[in-house]
């Protein structure tokens, strides 16, 4: 395979891998800021609410900057490269999503993300999501932060209390919408901006990545599927629509044929292959940072003799990733 073509397969590998871990996340903490509703815990339920609408926010994001941003393995928020820098803050999508878009850093490129997102689901939808997203975010800052609503948010007998279950309850609401539209936006560009495209090109290539990417949509919603196993009556709705998606999708690219072709069989095995190995690096780090933190907190309960077994693993991987 040659090199050009194997960048081109490990651009649009990072691009799904990110943007289907987004969307996965947007979905996760909704179920969870339902549970939380139905249990009560009304601080829990809107910062969760709060999340599941920014993730939500960070997959339309990332559907903007197209496979074209992942050409180079970069961390897409953090890197001075990165068109989604700037809009890493929270503040600052929500100024995006309104509309305001001198955010320093990558100024014209935002104008033309919020012109293509704007023909894609409506000027006045992208606006509302924007004052959703304004909205939660205050709440969670309220709800975070504040002592007095943590502490006495259940309590029947103060005034202002009694708002906040009816505010865990518009939130679900607004959440619930934002979310839907995102999703709704997704399964369309899905079809229609990624897939379409790539069968309209008169390349191998770009037909076989369109059976990957439906493949590897496929895959990730399963293993969905199997993490959110308690928590699916909360989103039924969202998987029916996926799964109806891919069933267009698989007629559309005629994928049970294409699956089986040898020639198809090899992209779509390297495209996986990718999907792992593109963010290796990241994940290696974030799993490094996840045992330092468990050490630590080891080291903090005094316990030495799980600290010194949790250090001489660390070493062993240290040596193993090299």
């Amino acid at each position: 395979m040659c090199s050009q073509a194997s960048k081109k397969i490990g651009s649009h590998a990072r691009f799904s891998e990110t943007l289907l871990s987004s969307l996965w996340a947007s979905l996760y903490d909704y179920a969870i800021a339902k549970t939380q509703v139905k249990e009560h815990n009304y601080c829990w339920a809107l910062i969760a609410f709060y999340y599941a609408t920014e993730h939500a926010v960070n997959t339309l994001l990332i559907m903007l900057a197209s496979p074209s941003l992942f050409e180079e393995p970069l961390d897409i928020w953090n890197s001075g490269r990165s068109s989604l820098n700037s809009l890493k803050k929270h503040r600052n999508k929500i100024f995006f999503l309104k509309g305001y878009l001198n955010i320093n850093g990558f100024e014209d490129v935002h104008r033309e993300y919020y012109k293509t997102l704007c023909n894609l689901i409506g000027k006045d939808r992208v606006e509302r999501i924007g004052m959703i997203l304004d909205l939660l975010y205050e709440l969670r800052l309220l709800h975070n932060y504040e002592g007095l609503i943590i502490a006495h948010h259940r309590r029947e007998d103060i005034e202002t209390m009694e708002y906040i279950p009816k505010i865990a309850k518009m939130s679900c609401n607004v959440a619930q919408h934002a979310i839907a539209t995102i999703v709704n936006a997704f399964l369309k560009w899905f079809k229609d901006e990624l897939l379409k495209p790539l069968l309209k090109e008169e390349y191998f290539l770009s037909k076989a990545l369109a059976t990957a990417h439906i493949h590897h949509l496929i895959q990730e919603l399963d293993q969905f599927k199997r993490q959110a196993r308690g928590l699916r009556h909360y989103l039924r709705e969202y998987l029916a629509k996926l799964d109806q998606t891919i069933e267009e999708c698989k007629k559309l690219v005629e994928y049970d044929k294409s699956i089986k072709d040898y020639k198809y069989e090899k992209i779509v095995e390297s495209f996986i292959k990718q999907t792992h190995v593109s963010s290796f690096r990241h994940k290696r780090d974030v799993y490094q940072q996840i045992r330092y933190l468990y050490s630590s907190l080891i080291e903090a309960a005094g316990d030495r003799r799980k600290q010194k077994s949790i250090e001489s693993r660390a070493l062993k991987l240290k040596k193993a990733t090299r």
